[in-house]
């Protein structure tokens, strides 16, 4: 009688020890039992130092940016909501162009900060959450008339334009400080 043999369990991934495939690793890289652990023996030329800290101030500050938007979202006058888009636009645009650049804006840090903080998930992943949460605000303000808001299409399209911006730019931005920081040093 034969006994199948046992299997070794796989090692178990944290965050900082997943490999990050956002990075362009390569399918056959990623599939390999040992992905990942060339980071276990070299940590400082895989990540730059201090690469856990800039991950949970980007969390933290993502968290709170979002926060701040869904208080903006469900603020009850519309009116006062229009003056402080007033006061906070461009002012040479008029209240029509500042809101417009301020729908384009306001999900553009969160989802930068998004990317950033939460590396293992595609960035293209947090662009799309923030296209739902851009159209949930609309969604929300439509069904809340209490709100005294004018939900718009235009909004959501605006939202989804700044939360695709925010996650490229901060992938573009990772992207190019790895490629520094994996670069071989000239041998002298």
């Amino acid at each position: 009688m034969s006994v199948p043999a046992q299997q070794p369990a796989p090692d178990a991934l944290t965050s900082a020890e997943s490999p990050d495939t956002s990075w362009g690793t390569s399918p056959a890289s990623a599939a390999s039992p040992s992905a990942g652990r060339a980071t276990d023996l070299q940590p400082s030329k895989a990540h730059p130092p201090g690469r856990a800290s800039y991950e949970r101030i980007a969390r933290v500050a993502a968290v709170i940016l979002l926060a701040i938007v869904c208080v903006a979202v469900v603020w009850p006058s519309g009116r006062e909501v229009a003056e402080l888009k007033d006061t906070m636009g461009p002012g040479f645009l008029s209240s029509e162009g500042k809101d417009i650049v301020l729908n384009l804006v306001m999900l553009a840090p969160a989802t930068f900060c998004a990317v950033v903080g939460w590396r293992d998930i595609p960035w293209w992943m947090w662009a799309l959450v923030g296209c739902v949460v851009g159209l949930s605000a609309e969604v929300l303000q439509s069904l809340l008339p209490m709100l005294e808001r004018r939900p718009s299409l235009a909004n959501v399209g605006q939202n989804a334009v700044g939360a695709w911006a925010g996650a490229l730019a901060a992938w573009y931005l990772l992207r190019r400080l790895h490629a520094r920081v994996v670069e071989p040093t000239p041998v002298e």
